[in-house]
């Protein structure tokens, strides 16, 4: 039967659609170049063994060309050498450095940017359609710490390593590999496991003896530029579109080719006529209209006319002034006068969380999109990836395509490949390879083979079967089984865990969904066995074994040495299966490369159509293949001050018209992972969006600003000047609650910095000050999820996480705590900076880069507040010597001082907070008593509090007049409680307790007849509960308990009567009562507590057995229903039969153990048999 994805028995649609040959042209080798040709144009894609040693090249440096930023390039070759040759060095100087550390300290332990793993084997071999990969196991001893993989950044996938033999070290020799796959389940075991795909298949060696070292660099990430690097060298042999203005700078920029043909364009999307149906059309070259519509202002209608009239469109946009409302405008207007056959438009941004957000909003007005990469959290836009668009359309097949035969093909590789490995197999891992491997291989000869079987029959074993192999016989105990001995517990403590999610540089990899995509595309997995080993450790020389080995009569060969024979032989056989792996492994790449093919080939179907495409920067250098082949002529970036240049550069595609770059180059850079490549001399941090503002290439800016208040606002008016406006909407935000009229305030301290355990900065005096304030404004009613605090430094960051789960008043409350990185583009009501630098004369780090301290300073709404050493600051900025001042520029309020002023409203009181103990006068409001008083009429206790007297409990004398015999409450008020009399003292009842002797079965009277034994009994009040531990509470209460009273049976009814929902246990009831059994929550009322001491369990019945058992002992059960008050029970100790009912105590109370009763008959004793006990 067949079973179809898209039901029982109903065949799906089959569609058929041609190829696209232009995909193919695209990676066909053979094209023609535009220029002459330069060795950089064909350098493979990862690094050389070369590159990581440092021996590719003479001499101790790099010769590299920087970045050309303030004239024009001379040609488009050497623009686009220089930045490969950049972009590669920063790709790989991590590693190469790491590497260099390990060679000269091969024992060292893990550092921060370093992480060194020993014990490393391989353990198997992978085949994905991606290519072959070889599994390893690997022990992170040197890391010091248990690594939690979760939260682990280390070997992701895309990251690059080095590894070596263990006793070489890197001397001589170098493997370099990219981390294939890193699934959670398997770095989880120990020890931990990953798939390593190899730069070169020559570079694969199988042999699971085989010890290596492996170092990664966390300081770098190759995976995204390894896309780029490809890129620009397949744009070096296309022609370069708006060549003239990105290299050539020339300031006269055109029209789009498409807008000069078509130059009339339909305005309605944008303005309200479209309500009216009403089609608003002009011809943008000759008259641009005149009046903003779509709700743009002037600066933003500006910025549309360039974004639509010029083919190279740059646009700034300061912090808050809608630079992706603008896009949407200008996406909007070119999507509505796009024409059917017209390709698709692509829009790009640095990360996934600002693609998304992008298309977000373009998803409003239009539903045919698709997202290329398969990073997103979103999951209705992950509806719109191809993978998700496949499943749920018919199959399709490409006439021609390379998708279905590179299939098969790999298949058949990989049916080859399980031949060839199968003597490594787990399952023969507990004897040796076959003589007839090393005979087939020309190790052993015909007669060396003979010698040994011919033996063996005559000297069998008994122990060894019949059908052993020979070599069996032979090594008899001279080989044991291979140990890596590898030790997993070693006693670590475990890694920093973030609790709280936060990638402080997201890592655009592209690599899909990571453990789904590498589930899909694995096809096979061959596990490789070490085998068996010489269990002889005497070293034997290679000239001594090769002497042996001469010898035509194994059986001659010592004992001793045969062990090592073995070791020789089979290390020979396995370099020997080794090569044969290399071919295989070289043509299963080439079919991998053709696979990846024949998937463009499809997803081509699905793109072309799409009317707009999203994908990361990343993205373009990664799809750029199947992108060129939709020939697209509209390319949109957001953040584009954000990307480094030559991921801009390779969107250039041959049929690029238009493209438009939307950014901010006073705000964040693009990331380099060499530091020594930012900046001076090299400026590889310098984006194409910066450098040709830095040329004055003609540009938009946005100028009127709808997010910060003008008090905000001033701060980052030293980088933009009078040309930033605020709106009329900005004036109508809130104050700050508990702060007054201070919208901002630097809290100016002097506390010293220090370092973590990665040498991240930190300052703990800063963390509690920020925790503490932070609790502040969300006591003061502040949501927590409108504050944000931000901080330069990662270690503070975690810090600060660390301090706040420490308070109880927060630990509960979601607030985001993150680097000034990671916040770019976004924003919030308020917003806390911790600085961290604070010395004498090292300087300040991130503090001095003015992009950071521009989106530090521009993420609030309404409420800034930066704690710091602002002279330190001063001294090391001209940034925030201006922001000091500004903030220090009334006198007589200044927003900058060592004391924090704190604001209550309701006492007009201001609360000066200069050290952490200064915090522990006030919650939320001021030091002064409340005031008010609580709902019981009492004053509430506490200090000056903006919340509600709900939870304050009041401690007071109730003193309310009871009922029925008119004496005060003697509860205290909290928590409620009814105002009645316990005593049972009613009219209709006499306080008594009765002898549950012998004599109950023979009484037949009523029980209010029986004589009592004594009456009421109090005693003292109880202490405070101070404890929560089991033991302590049995013998504590809090304070307020009422007295004891012994209850007659009416008595006790009448007060359950009377208390209606409060538990209380009865004395036993008439012999007849049917017993019902309860364990819920506590007895219902008028029921009895029997304790049986058979099973130690107190059971809840309504009536007890006719007789008590002799031996029970007195317990007093608290059952669970009151806040913090667990089901507890209680001893009275062991003096006779005392079963005894208990009335559940009020919320928070406990029982305490009756220990001094002097009116009770014996002594101190526990309450008497028969007894009722009622507690408060």
């Amino acid at each position: 039967m067949s079973l179809f994805r898209h039901g029982y028995g109903q065949r799906p649609n089959k569609q058929v659609r041609p190829v696209n040959p232009e995909i193919r042209q695209y990676f066909d080798p053979d094209l023609p170049v535009y220029g002459p040709w330069k060795p950089w144009q064909t350098k493979p894609e990862l690094p050389s063994t070369e590159e990581i040693l440092g021996t590719d090249i003479p001499g101790d440096f790099v010769a590299l060309t920087p970045n050309c930023i303030s004239e024009p390039w001379v040609s488009k070759e050497e623009y686009l050498e220089a930045h490969y040759a950049l972009i590669r060095e920063d790709s790989i100087a991590p590693l190469r450095n790491a590497v260099a550390r390990v060679r000269a300290d091969p024992f060292m332990k893990d550092t921060p940017d370093i992480s060194i793993y020993e014990k490393v084997f391989v353990v198997g071999v992978t085949l994905a359609r991606a290519g072959l990969a070889l599994h390893i196991q690997f022990s992170t001893r040197r890391a010091g710490k248990n690594i939690a993989w979760t939260y682990s950044n280390r070997l992701n996938p895309g990251t690059i390593v080095a590894l070596t033999p263990k006793h070489n070290a890197f001397l001589s020799k170098c493997v370099v590999a990219v981390v294939a796959c890193r699934l959670l389940e398997a770095v989880e075991k120990d020890p931990p496991e990953v798939d390593l795909f190899l730069a070169s298949p020559n570079d694969i060696e199988i042999d699971p003896q085989q010890e290596w070292i492996m170092v990664e660099s966390r300081a770098g990430y190759f995976e995204a530029n390894r896309h780029t690097l490809t890129a620009l060298q397949k744009l070096s042999k296309e022609s370069f579109p708006l060549n003239e203005h990105i290299c050539s700078l020339a300031r006269d920029i055109d029209a789009p080719g498409y807008i000069n043909t078509e130059p009339c364009m339909d305005f309605t999307p944008l303005s309200e006529a479209s309500a009216l149906d009403i089609t608003i059309k002009y011809d943008i070259l000759k008259r641009w209209p005149s009046q903003p519509m779509g709700k743009l202002d002037a600066s933003q209608w500006s910025a549309l006319n360039r974004m639509l009239t010029k083919k190279l469109a740059i646009i700034q946009g300061p912090p808050g002034t809608g630079k992706t409302f603008t896009s949407i405008a200008a996406l909007r207007m070119m999507l509505s006068n796009k024409g059917p056959k017209d390709p698709p438009i692509i829009i790009a941004a640095q990360t996934n969380h600002a693609l998304d957000q992008l298309i977000k909003h373009i998803s409003v007005f239009e539903k045919n999109y698709v997202r290329l990469g398969g990073r997103t959290s979103d999951p209705e836009i992950r509806k719109r990836t191809p993978y998700e668009i496949r499943q749920n359309q018919g199959l399709l097949t490409i006439e021609g395509g390379l998708l279905t035969p590179m299939r098969k093909k790999q298949n058949k590789l990989a049916a080859e490949l399980d031949k060839l490995l199968e003597p490594l197999a787990p399952s023969n891992n507990s004897k040796p390879l076959a003589a007839s491997l090393f005979l087939e291989h020309g190790l052993l000869s015909q007669e060396q083979v003979d010698s040994l079987q011919e033996t063996a029959h005559r000297w069998q074993q008994s122990n060894l079967p019949a059908n052993a192999d020979p070599l069996t016989a032979w090594l008899s105990d001279c080989v044991r089984e291979f140990d890596s001995e590898y030790a997993g517990d070693f006693g670590f403590v475990d890694d920093d865990i973030d609790l709280e999610y936060e990638q402080l540089k997201e890592i655009e990899v592209e690599h899909g969904r990571y453990e789904d995509d590498w589930s899909a595309f694995k096809t096979r997995f061959f596990p490789l066995s070490p085998g068996l080993c010489s269990s002889n450790s005497a070293k034997v020389s290679r000239m001594t074994l090769e002497h042996l080995l001469k010898e035509k009569d194994f059986y001659k060969i010592h004992k001793r040495y045969r062990g090592a024979v073995y070791d020789y032989l089979r290390e020979q056989l396995i370099a020997i299966m080794g090569e044969q792996v290399q071919r295989l492994a070289q043509t299963y790449k080439d079919c991998s490369t053709n696979f990846q093919i024949g998937r463009f080939e499809r997803d081509y179907c699905i793109l072309q159509e799409a009317k707009i495409i999203g994908m990361t920067t990343t993205g373009l250098s990664k799809y750029r293949g199947l992108v060129s082949s939709l020939n697209p002529r509209v390319i949109l970036i957001e953040e584009a001050a954000e990307v480094l240049e030559a991921p801009v550069a390779v969107a250039c595609l041959p049929s690029l018209q238009h493209l438009i770059l939307v950014g901010d180059h006073q705000q964040l850079k693009g990331q380099c992972a060499d530091y020594e490549l930012c900046g001076h001399p090299f400026y590889l941090d310098v984006s194409m969006f910066e450098r040709l503002m830095i040329n004055e290439m003609p540009y938009a800016m946005l100028q009127e600003q709808r997010r910060m208040v003008p008090e905000i606002r001033k701060l980052v008016a030293p980088i933009y000047g009078d040309l930033l406006r605020d709106h009329p909407s900005v004036g109508n935000h809130p104050l700050v609650p508990g702060m007054g009229d201070k919208r901002s305030f630097f809290f100016d301290h002097t506390a010293h910095e220090s370092n973590d355990s990665l040498l991240s900065k930190v300052n703990d005096f800063e963390a509690s000050m920020v925790v503490n304030f932070l609790a502040y404004l969300v006591m003061n009613k502040v949501p927590a999820t409108s504050i944000t605090v931000l901080t330069f430094y990662n270690g503070q960051r975690k810090l600060i996480m660390r301090k706040k789960s420490q308070n109880h008043n927060i630990s509960n409350s979601y607030v985001n705590i993150l680097t000034v990185d990671s916040y770019q583009g976004e924003e919030n009501d308020i917003a806390i900076l911790s600085l961290v630098r604070s010395n004498d004369h090292r300087g300040i780090g991130f503090l001095a880069q003015d992009n950071r301290v521009c989106v530090a300073l521009s993420r609030a709404k309404y409420g800034l507040y930066i704690f710091g050493n602002a002279q330190c600051a001063s001294k090391h900025s001209n940034f925030w010597y201006s922001v000091t001042n500004v903030m220090s520029e009334d006198p007589e309020d200044p927003r900058i001082g060592p004391a924090l002023p704190l604001y209550c409203t309701r006492h007009n009181q201001e609360t000066l907070i200069e050290t952490l103990k200064d915090w522990n006068t006030i919650t939320d409001g001021c030091n002064k008593p409340c005031g008010k008083n609580l709902p019981c009429g009492h004053p509430c206790p506490r200090k000056c509090h903006g919340s509600e007297h709900d939870w304050v409990s009041c401690k007071q004398r109730c003193r309310e007049i009871r009922e029925c015999c008119n004496s005060p409450c003697i509860c205290v008020c909290s928590p409620p409680h009814v105002h009645d009399c316990f005593c049972g003292m009613g009219k209709e009842s006499k306080t008594q307790v009765f002898d549950a002797g012998p004599d109950w079965d023979d009484f037949d009277g009523d029980d209010d007849d029986r004589e009592p034994k004594i009456g009421p009994i109090s005693r003292p009040r109880a202490p405070t509960r101070t404890s929560t531990s089991a033991d302590e509470d049995a013998t504590r209460c809090a304070e307020g308990v009422r007295r004891w009273q012994a209850f007659a049976q009416r008595g006790a009814l009448l007060d359950d009567y009377r208390r209606a929902g409060i538990v209380v246990g009865g004395e036993r009831p008439q012999k007849d009562a049917t017993p019902v059994k309860q364990n819920v929550v506590g007895p219902v009322e008028g029921t009895l507590i029997d304790f049986d001491d058979d099973d130690g369990q107190a059971q809840v019945l309504g009536a007890e057995d006719d007789q008590p058992a002799a031996s029970a002992k007195g317990w007093m059960v608290t059952y669970d229903g009151a806040r913090d008050c667990p089901a507890k029970a209680m001893t009275f100790g062991d003096h006779g039969p005392h079963p005894i009912g208990a009335e559940r105590p009020k919320e928070y109370l406990l029982p305490e153990l009756a220990t001094d009763y002097d009116h009770f008959p014996g002594g101190w004793s526990s309450p008497a048999e028969g007894q009722l006990i009622e507690l408060s």
